[in-house]
């Protein structure tokens, strides 16, 4: 489980080399978002947590790349505001909506040392570079998606279609923004969290590949096995040319081997049930067999030990009875046949009836008609 505990616990490791804290730094920005006709509170808050995480992640590159020791790890600005966002957290610290604007404060608080010193380390995990850096590009790609889209609808062109278009841009964004809170979340431990976010991103993008394989290696932390195959193999199915999804699921299921008792061959298993089958049924036949054993016997002796006159006695009642149930037999049938015989008599008369009526209601040709 190398690949699978080094791509989830990457973060954590980020910062124990490192014996003492340098100066940390707060980055507070601002950002208005002006509503359009389309907008709702939440695609603006959407849109404004975007553009002020941007610009927070911005700022905090540049700093970083300026006063840290990350220029001789030849990393450049944009991976470094790439894979910040997986190892800070934006913190919301003011939110106002008054129907036409929506206004956002934010801040990011770090220090830029182990900012530099995580980074370097993130960049071992190809996976999770490509993951932040798709991530960071959606949200890019549904801003500009955003901008063209309210030009179209601002040009009385609000088709249905554009608006399932707009949603589905803000969605991204919001997406984006929970699936870098997982990454967060994980960085810091807090798997629970973490898996919060992620269930948020597979309601919004369900067929996003990278936040299954990313809630997959999670389950395996908290030890649920069988929830990670299950988001492997959606992984697998969703993007099947990702070999580290792939070699993460073959160390899960044989995880999963190790940990599942060892099930008996299936020929075996049947021959089991046979033979269980069979016993269960010889002594179902036995048993029924010694209580009408038991059973005759018991008659056979009663019977015996009664008087002859009072033997004849019960066999000439027990006739009698027979008898009578006979002809209450008889007498029933030919009382039903009596019925059936009248019901038919009456669905006959009934027929009649109507025929006639209905000869009666055609209408009687006229004299002229008779002439011609």
């Amino acid at each position: 489980m190398k690949i699978i505990i080094l791509y989830l616990t990457c973060f954590s490791l980020c910062f124990a080399a490192l014996p003492v804290r340098a100066e940390t730094k707060t980055f507070i920005r601002e950002y208005t978002y002006e509503a359009g006709e389309i907008d709702s509170k939440i695609s603006c808050r959407a849109i404004a947590l975007e553009q002020v995480k941007r610009l927070l992640l911005e700022e905090l590159g540049t700093y970083v790349e300026s006063v840290t020791v990350v220029r001789d790890y030849q990393v450049a600005k944009d991976e470094i505001t790439t894979l910040a966002a997986g190892v800070v957290e934006t913190t919301i610290l003011e939110e106002k909506w008054d129907g036409k604007e929506y206004r956002l404060k934010a801040k990011i608080t770090a220090d830029p040392d182990e900012v530099a010193s995580s980074i370097e380390k993130l960049r071992n995990n190809q996976q999770l570079v490509k993951d932040l850096a798709e991530a960071r590009d959606e949200a890019s790609q549904a801003l500009k998606q955003i901008d063209a889209l309210q030009q179209q609808l601002a040009a009385a062109e609000a088709t249905t279609e554009k608006r399932e278009e707009y949603k589905k841009a803000v969605n991204t964004l919001v997406a984006t923004d929970w699936f870098e809170k997982g990454q967060y979340q994980t960085y810091a431990g807090n798997y629970q969290e973490a898996l919060r976010a992620y269930d948020m991103v597979v309601v919004l993008r369900p067929n996003d590949a990278k936040v299954y394989s990313n809630r997959g290696a999670l389950y395996v932390q908290l030890g649920r096995y069988d929830s990670a195959m299950k988001d492997m193999n959606k992984a697998v199915a969703l993007n099947p040319q990702n070999r580290t999804t792939l070699y993460n699921r073959n160390l899960i299921y044989k995880k999963l081997q190790e940990t599942r008792p060892v099930k008996m061959p299936q020929k075996e298993i049947l021959l089991r049930r046979y033979d269980e089958r069979t016993q269960l049924r010889d002594r179902e036949r036995k048993e029924t067999a010694d209580r009408l054993k038991v059973g005759q016997d018991r008659d056979k002796q009663r019977l015996l030990n009664k008087p002859p006159d009072r033997q004849l006695k019960e066999r000439d009642e027990q006739l009698r009875r027979d008898r009578q149930l006979v002809q209450r037999k008889r007498s029933e049938d030919k009382y039903k046949q009596k019925e059936q015989r009248e019901d038919l008599r009456k669905k006959r008369e009934m027929e009649e009836k109507r025929r006639k009526q209905k000869k009666r209601e055609l209408p009687k040709p006229r004299p002229e008609d008779e002439k011609k």
